[in-house]
């Protein structure tokens, strides 16, 4: 074997810890939104980010400053202020939901990581991920017997929805590569953060799109909370970064 080929299978060894948070975390995402409303899994989804610090230290060692802190913690309680007010409360979902909040975390430190050590672009790192994610993945659908019912689906051959099916799968791909981007540009907090917006966006089309959410004043202000703490770290990391 050459010395190339024993390079490339050290990086892809090196990938595997990622690929593995990267399906755990599908593989719950998926749980946890069979069982609670959207809007719920977005707030859920917050913790997240103290989840990241953690992991963060764990790994690296690194901890962030107070000033960062504090939005992080106000997102998180308006999250279980927010949990508190669901009335829809499913503990199994909310399980599967901190779960994934875990995994997630995991998965953007590691990517911040490997970036790191292996002197890798976001879209090589990406990549080897899929090379370990595509079989994985296939194995899985077998397992659950997902193939079958793919196979079967009535409109599996219509032109409109392979298109639509195109259209999910390149989303999927640019959100990957946007994360794994931001992450090795600045850091894993950071990348978590951020993400918290695309939740608030989703949360808001939630509310709207499948009518199973039922509201309360303490839900609300749960949700506005953490809203409000994603524009306070917002603030702070930009004001750290013109200091």
């Amino acid at each position: 074997m050459t010395k190339a080929s024993c390079a490339w299978l050290r990086t892809l060894r090196k990938i595997f810890p990622l690929s593995f948070m990267f399906l755990l975390k599908i593989v719950l995402d998926m749980s946890a939104l069979a069982l609670i409303n959207i809007p719920m899994y977005g707030v859920l989804k917050t913790t997240t980010t103290p989840f990241t610090m953690l992991v963060d230290y764990v790994l690296t060692g690194r901890v962030s400053p107070m000033t960062v802190q504090l939005p992080v913690y106000a997102t998180t309680i308006g999250g279980v202020i927010a949990g508190f007010g669901d009335l829809t409360y499913d503990p199994l979902g909310y399980l599967m939901a901190l779960s994934s909040a875990l995994a997630t975390a995991g998965h953007v430190v590691v990517v911040g990581k490997l970036g790191e050590e292996l002197k890798m672009d976001s879209f090589s790192l990406l990549m080897y991920n899929c090379m370990w994610s595509l079989p994985f993945s296939l194995v899985l659908m077998v397992a659950v017997g997902e193939h079958e019912r793919l196979l079967s689906f009535e409109h599996l051959s219509e032109a409109g929805f392979m298109g639509l099916f195109g259209m999910a799968c390149a989303s999927a791909f640019l959100l990957n590569l946007a994360t794994y981007t931001c992450t090795m540009l600045n850091d894993s907090l950071t990348t978590s953060v951020v993400g918290r917006a695309k939740s608030i966006l989703q949360g808001l089309a939630g509310l709207f799109a499948f009518g199973d959410v039922q509201y309360s004043l303490q839900n609300t202000l749960g949700v506005i909370i953490n809203c409000a703490g994603v524009a306070w770290y917002t603030a702070v990391k930009y004001r750290l970064s013109v200091e």
